[in-house]
């Protein structure tokens, strides 16, 4: 049964498609202009009735570059109910059976569940296309779903945060105040404080709260989004103009006439993610007074 096993597994190695090497002819097209091509190609490595979560991120992508916003946000849809349905229930179990198989012979077999920083940015994504598409009070919502899982996130992580935070404190580190044009920004810039806190939040994302908030009147709510993306991200010229200057452009909005002018705000997205690769190595396992080697991988 072990021999019987050990082929088995060996034997997988070789049909484990590369993900990294398929997307990037992908991207390549992408970027190239021709969406179009870049969804076909998409599409003809995904033949499988039953997506996985990188093909709906990466389909969901495509579309909006393409400017199909509505497509691109029923794609999304379906990737957040993927992430929704891997939190719980019986895929804990499928995905630990994955994770013990992954790691005695290739990582590429776990189910990819995507990183908390995905989760956000995919709501702040689809925050953007409702933008694109004029529809402010359905990007109110989704910057709203956005803010409540950061915080679901920072709840299972406030230990982990509370470790690294104290560990810079006895470096040396301290907390730093600014007040700009009234409002506090509370900071520890430090490398490790600021990677934990960006690996699940979005200065992105709370900037674009303050955007959407502020265009829609809501002072009190524009405010907070901004002195966040602030503290995630310090000392960033647009960043604190944005907040220091949130109170004068509310006034000269309010009591100025309509002289059919307006605030554009641009988002320009460049490159792409870090790609996760797989790295192997061979280990030695005695079977039956016999030594066979059998490859161990892990995702970097």
């Amino acid at each position: 049964m072990i021999r019987l096993l050990l082929v088995l597994l060996l034997s997988g190695c070789a049909a484990v498609r590369s993900y990294d090497a398929e997307l990037y002819t992908t991207l390549e097209r992408a970027s190239g202009g021709a969406v179009d091509d870049a969804i076909k190609l998409l599409e003809a490595n995904n033949r499988l009735p039953d997506k996985d979560l990188l093909y709906y991120l990466e389909r969901g992508m495509l579309e909006r570059l393409g400017g199909r916003y509505g497509e691109s946000q029923k794609t999304w849809m379906a990737a957040s109910a993927r992430m929704q349905a891997s939190e719980g229930g019986f895929s804990e179990v499928t995905n630990v059976v994955r994770g013990i198989s992954s790691y005695v012979v290739n990582d590429k077999l776990r189910a990819y569940q995507g990183h908390d920083y995905e989760k956000v940015m995919l709501l702040t994504y689809m925050a953007l296309n409702h933008l694109a598409l004029g529809d402010y009070d359905s990007a109110r919502v989704a910057i709203k779903q956005t803010h409540e899982l950061e915080a679901q996130i920072a709840e299972q992580r406030a230990k982990q945060y509370a470790e690294v935070e104290e560990s810079a404190r006895k470096r040396g580190a301290r907390t730093s105040f600014k007040e700009l044009n009234g409002y506090p920004v509370q900071t520890i810039d430090t490398p490790e404080v600021n990677a934990l806190r960006n690996c699940y939040q979005s200065a992105l994302s709370h900037y674009l709260a303050g955007f959407i908030y502020e265009a829609l009147g809501e002072a009190s709510l524009a405010a907070p989004g901004y002195r966040l993306a602030n503290e995630l991200q310090p000392g960033q010229p647009a960043l604190e103009e944005a907040l220091s200057g949130l109170d004068a452009r509310l006034s000269a909005n309010s009591s100025a006439p309509d002289d059919g002018t307006t605030d554009v705000l641009f988002v320009i997205g460049s490159g792409s993610a870090p790609a996760i690769q797989s790295r192997s190595f061979m280990l030695p396992v005695f079977v039956e007074s016999r030594t066979v080697l059998i490859a161990n991988a892990f995702p970097v």
